[in-house]
């Protein structure tokens, strides 16, 4: 039943806020290229580092791309843990304080701006990737429960996520009515088929639907950029064969290290993988 998915989500949301990272300091807005989004984008456990609160690295894919194409200014607001309601309307508050509304950055002057964000929302990205990690090859109970809500309840939540992707973009679009936007998507984070234990030690069933649900997302998105007139970057696509498993991953399984990625977030191959995606696409739709 759907109330069945609603407590789930609602455990996870708990979950996620436990892991979220100190946030800092907003910047003023207008930069000729900013960059929006949550961990997928600010590259947590990637060296050097350009601001700790938020997780951000100084070689993500926004500072990558940045220096590709030799903005004359810059300003990446992106920070682990958050949502789209941390773009729009509600500043993102850990155990650092308060941190200003990411669309905050964004002024008439901006040029440019990627969007990263989306699958924190309603404590998905927990779901998919965390609620299910086996620990001495047991499922916990609330992974059990997870599993056995039905696939058709993830319709609804997957609809909002789609609403408020399509009222960040919409909104960046109203803030800066000159600027190119590009909605970014997330990587393919686990094979089409099969697994690797050692790196994603989940049942087969979260892995079949993790695996559906990110598919989904990927198409959803490249429908948001579509509809509001925004360029599309399909990491997901980009990233077949870069998979956890892979002998070229993209993606850290659970052996994540301080120095070249999170743990179940992307390797710095990633980021330099989708600035240069970004770059092409630009270029190709001048």
């Amino acid at each position: 039943m759907l109330l069945a998915l609603c407590v789930v989500l609602a455990i996870a949301v708990a979950g996620c806020g436990k892991k979220e990272k100190k946030a800092v300091a907003g910047t003023k807005p207008g930069a000729w290229y900013v960059a929006l989004g949550d961990s997928g984008t600010s590259g947590p456990g990637i060296t050097p580092v350009a601001d700790a609160g938020c997780v951000r690295s100084a070689v993500n894919y926004p500072h990558l791309l940045a220096k590709k194409l030799d903005v004359p200014s810059f300003t990446d607001v992106s920070c682990g843990g958050a949502k789209t309601q941390n773009v729009l309307t509600k500043p993102q508050t850990n155990k650092g304080g308060e941190h200003p509304l990411q669309l905050a950055a964004v002024g008439k002057s901006t040029r440019l701006v990627t969007i990263g964000i989306g699958l924190n929302d309603y404590g998905l990205s927990y779901l998919l990737l965390y609620q299910c990690l086996e620990t001495g090859g047991k499922t916990n109970k609330g992974c059990q429960t997870y599993l056995d809500a039905p696939d058709a309840n993830f319709a609804p939540y997957l609809d909002r996520i789609g609403d408020n992707v399509t009222a960040v973009v919409k909104a960046v679009r109203t803030k800066a009515p000159k600027a190119r936007v590009v909605l970014i998507g997330y990587p393919r984070y686990l094979p089409d088929t099969g697994s690797c234990p050692a790196l994603v030690p989940m049942p087969e069933k979260a892995l079949e639907r993790a695996r559906t649900v990110l598919a989904d997302v990927t198409a959803r998105y490249r429908r948001i950029a579509a509809e509001t007139g925004a360029l599309f970057a399909d990491t997901y696509d980009a990233s077949t064969g870069h998979d956890v498993c892979s002998a070229d991953p993209w993606v850290h399984g659970i052996d994540g290290s301080a120095t070249d990625g999170a743990q179940l977030h992307p390797y710095p191959a990633y980021h330099r993988a989708v600035a240069d995606l970004v770059a092409d696409l630009l270029e190709k739709k001048q």
